[in-house]
Order: structure tokens, then C-alpha cells, then sequence
């Protein structure tokens, strides 16, 4: 496994470097990344995001919002076209767990439509919140990450703000050079 990291962290460098062109292997390590970092124990018992199929997804979202926004602020065509690539990742992951979960071929359809607007719905509302401050990413929050939970822990979700603010101040710190490389470290909560 990890031969196989080095390789695509290798293959993206090149590319970034112009030897070779494959956003596709930068996107699959970032959404990789991503999906580690929003896997870890602590999201779940210390900030209380419930450690659910939804809870997960929203953790996923959440951070893949944060990176596809730090990539859409670079304004150039390669991050543009890595943002892209690594939304496009993100839904055919997606799409292979619905069907590994039973989904059949008739349902996949309407589950990934519905996703996608949960995506659009949550972006918009995370861009909006990050602009307003911390009471609008409190109801955000509430709304999302928390969603399913039946008695939400203000401290945990104001533990989660503090991270998420955090987390955008680290990703504005990362450069271009090394967004496009594919190889983040997102911040440690």
C-alpha cells in the first residue's frame, strides 16, 4: 500500500513538474487523504460527529469542501482542473460504496443526485457560514455535521468550529506548488 502512495505521489510531482500530466492520481491521494483525516477517532468522540454512515459522509464533505475551495482560490487552470478531478473522485467513491452497501443499479441514480445537492447544499452553506462567523457556522454546523443527532453538545460543536477555522488557515498556508502535488497534510485536530 504504501509503494503504491509513493508512486502516485511520484506520479503527481512529475505531472506538476510537467514530465507527465495525471490529475487523476493527485485527485485519488487527495480524496484519499481526505477520507483518512475525516475517518480519524476523534472526530467522532471528542467532537461528537456521530460515527455513522451520514456522520461520515458530512466529515467527508466537509473537508472536501475545504480543499476543492483552497484549490478554486489558487484561480489557476491546473487547480481548477484538480478541483474538479478530485469532486469527480469523490462521486465515483461514492457511487462504488452505495453499490458495495446493496444499492442496485436502479437506485444508484437518484441516491448520487441526492448527494450531490446534499455537496452543493453544504458548500454554499459552508462558503456562506466561513464568511459570516462563528454564530453562522454554529447553525451550520448544527444543521449539518450534527444533523442526525438528537441532542447536539454546544462545547463539541464549538470544539469543531475551532477546528474548522483551523483547518482553513492551515490549507490557505499550503502552497499551490504543494496543493497540486496531491501530498496535503490537513491540519491535526
Amino acid at each position: 500500500m504504501k509503494a503504491k502512495l509513493t508512486r502516485q505521489l511520484l506520479q503527481c510531482t512529475k505531472s506538476f513538474f510537467g514530465y507527465k500530466k495525471d490529475k487523476r492520481l493527485c485527485a485519488q491521494l487527495l480524496y484519499k487523504n481526505i477520507v483518512a483525516h475525516s475517518r480519524q477517532e476523534i472526530f467522532y468522540k471528542d467532537y461528537g460527529v456521530p460515527d455513522t454512515i451520514d456522520g461520515r459522509f458530512e466529515l467527508i464533505v466537509f473537508h472536501a469542501f475545504l480543499v476543492i475551495d483552497r484549490l478554486k482560490r489558487n484561480k489557476s487552470l491546473e487547480s481548477r482542473q484538480l478541483s474538479q478531478e478530485l469532486f469527480d473522485e469523490m462521486f465515483m467513491n461514492f457511487d462504488i460504496n452505495l453499490r458495495e452497501m446493496g444499492v442496485g443499479d436502479m437506485g444508484i441514480g437518484k441516491k448520487i443526485k441526492h448527494m450531490l445537492k446534499s455537496f452543493y447544499g453544504r458548500a454554499e452553506a459552508y462558503d456562506s457560514a466561513f464568511q459570516k462567523g462563528e454564530k453562522a457556522l454554529e447553525d451550520c454546523f448544527v444543521r449539518n455535521l450534527y444533523g442526525t443527532v438528537q441532542f447536539v453538545e454546544l462545547p463539541k460543536v464549538y470544539k469543531m468550529i475551532s477546528y474548522a477555522s483551523s483547518q482553513m488557515h492551515h490549507l490557505n498556508n499550503v502552497s499551490e506548488r504543494k496543493m497540486l502535488s496531491g501530498d496535503i497534510e490537513l491540519y491535526k485536530p
